[in-house]
């Protein structure tokens, strides 16, 4: 399974961000996530941008870009998998 070594590096980079942001994030990891999570899923000013991204950058035909709401829940599932939320 790919998911121990990607856990392990999700890890390491969210250590690594611990402190970064001028003191505005949680410095526990686990909260950090959850909160970003949350932001992700009630601020609509994130799908919209989700999907400006991926229109402009996206080499994908139409039909295979992922929803905002598709990409929110696999961001939710590799979080999870990874131990990060609960």
């Amino acid at each position: 399974s790919s998911a121990p070594p990607f856990a392990q590096l999700l890890r390491e980079a969210a250590d690594a961000d611990t402190g970064r942001g001028g003191g505005r994030a949680p410095a526990d990891t686990r909260e950090r996530f959850r909160r970003m999570l949350e932001r992700l899923e009630i601020d609509p000013l994130w799908a919209g941008e989700y999907d400006r991204f991926v229109q402009n950058v996206s080499f994908a035909a139409v039909d295979e870009i992922i929803p905002f709401t598709d990409a929110l829940a696999a961001a939710r599932r590799l979080t999870l998998a990874a131990g990060m939320v609960s």
